[in-house]
């Protein structure tokens, strides 16, 4: 009896389903049928929780800086697979690279003076307050009056 691949359409002996079992009685993995059990297998599982890991932490990047800002945010995880063949064996090189969104920059706004030098008040305006410093010994809490 043959049965149909799942994604591909090919044709696999029932057999082909059936658990192996190694010389020590233990069972042997099965061939990867999805590409899923394929990244799951990449090496020996690092690779999927890796994944799995990077995928939690931009998600939890895009929830914080969304709910911070109230903005859409965007995140990607690019998954690379380079495979070679030698010795009648694939050679397999996996990474990711991960870009977490950031976070938006406050904005300033300054003036300039007659010498283009910033400034955080308009420099042809009079101010009511200028700088004003704590008295030393002041717990900095507030004061009686």
């Amino acid at each position: 009896m043959e049965n149909e691949g799942a994604l591909s359409g090919d044709v696999m002996p029932a057999d082909a389903l059936a658990p192996r079992i190694a010389a020590d009685g233990g069972l042997v993995p099965a061939a990867a049928l999805t590409g899923g059990q394929f990244i799951d297998a990449l090496e020996d599982g690092n690779f999927s929780n890796d994944l799995h890991v990077a995928l939690r932490d931009v998600a939890a990047e895009m929830q914080d800086i969304g709910n911070a800002t109230g903005q859409r945010t965007k995140g990607k995880v690019v998954i690379t697979i380079d495979l070679s063949r030698e010795d009648n064996a694939f050679r397999i090189a996996s990474d990711l690279k991960v870009t977490k969104p950031k976070a938006p920059r406050p904005k300033s706004i300054m003036w300039t003076d007659e010498h283009n030098r910033f400034s955080r008040f308009p420099p042809n305006q009079g101010q009511f307050f200028g700088v004003r410093s704590v008295p030393s010994g002041s717990s900095g809490g507030p004061r009686a009056i």
